[in-house]
């Protein structure tokens, strides 16, 4: 990418830092992208101040009240159809009016609001699901060994994910945002649809229906910004974003359906993934066959289904042991 020259003439340096601000936060930029903008950048002093004083925007916009937020979400989302056709090149503007904003890295349970909020708490254990309809008419859909703790009667209606995994059908009320923390990860929004995983090391988010946009406070290595929208996700870890991608919610929302589904996945991710549902775990012995890819979808009805379908896949048979635990080992040991 060179924005150096348009049809009507020379482009500012304002112009220039625009286009490649939005470049750099889109996740389009190339290694020859990225040493162009280098380049660019050591110019002169007016690129490096145009460039930085963007920056030095984008990071305020951070800070700033969600009763402003509200403001400036509702003026973008006036504005948007006029826009239309420069929203490509200018997504970092259009994500101010976005559904809701993501930031990675913020406290866990920090709340904003005057007053203490009453919280209530909802759990399922393993291989278990449930629905909850909160106050405001928000619908949450737990998933398997899944802890929440949601207030929706304050000003501020929020959620805390302590972990495991939930859908979120978030009930549209302008006045009132909805901000929701999944270990280090801070959401505020409007309404929407979308899934927030939380594991040990990251917290994943997939955006079915809306806008989001995703940042780090405290960055490492990698990108700080992420945009999300319609059938978009990301992950978020304590230092960096990994790079926004596509997903198929028949795939990663299955779940939701009572279904999991697996598409050319390694077999010891797959038993990790399945040892969230099942009372008892599985360790797979045959160590040679982890990295075997496995396309197959199983039924979260009965945990024997899914392991003989295992044992039937890839020749293996499953040994209860005394400890705890289900060994899954080859048919000749």
């Amino acid at each position: 990418m060179d924005p150096v020259r348009k049809d009507d003439g020379v482009l500012t340096p304002d112009d220039e830092a625009c286009i490649w601000f939005a470049d750099r936060q889109t996740q389009n930029s190339s290694p020859e992208s990225q040493a162009a903008f280098e380049k660019w950048y050591s110019l002169s002093p007016e690129n490096k101040a145009a460039y930085d004083s963007l920056v030095e925007i984008d990071s305020g916009l951070a800070s700033l009240s969600d009763e402003l937020l509200e403001d400036l979400f509702i003026e973008e989302l006036e504005a948007e159809a006029s826009i239309r056709e420069r929203r490509q090149t200018l997504k970092w503007i259009s994500g101010v009016a976005a559904a809701f904003l993501l930031v990675i890295a913020g406290a866990t349970s920090f709340f904003l609001g005057s007053a203490p909020p009453s919280f209530d708490d909802y759990v399922t254990g393993k291989g278990e699901s449930r629905t909850v309809k909160l106050a405001d008419g928000t619908r949450l859909e737990l998933n398997t060994d899944t802890a929440v703790r949601a207030s929706a009667k304050g000003d501020i209606r929020q959620l805390e994910v302590l972990q495991g995994e939930v859908f979120l059908h978030v009930a549209r009320d302008e006045q009132r945002p909805f901000v929701v923390t999944a270990g280090n990860s801070r959401v505020t929004v409007l309404g929407t649809q979308f899934n927030v995983r939380r594991t040990a090391s990251e917290d994943k988010v997939s955006v079915l229906e809306g806008q989001v946009k995703v940042a780090l406070l405290k960055q490492t290595m990698g990108v700080d910004v992420v945009y999300l929208t319609d059938g978009q996700q990301t992950i978020g870890t304590q230092g960096t974003l990994f790079p926004v991608v596509e997903f198929d919610p028949s795939f990663d929302l299955a779940w939701r359906d009572g279904w999991l589904r697996y598409r050319e996945a390694p077999l010891g991710l797959v038993i990790q993934d399945l040892n969230r549902y099942l009372n008892t775990p599985l360790v797979l012995v045959a160590s040679d066959l982890a990295n075997a890819p496995v396309t197959a979808e199983f039924r979260l009805t009965s945990d024997q289904e899914i392991i003989a379908a295992i044992e039937a896949a890839f020749g293996l048979k499953a040994v209860r042991k005394y400890s705890g635990g289900i060994e899954l080992a080859p048919l000749d040991l």
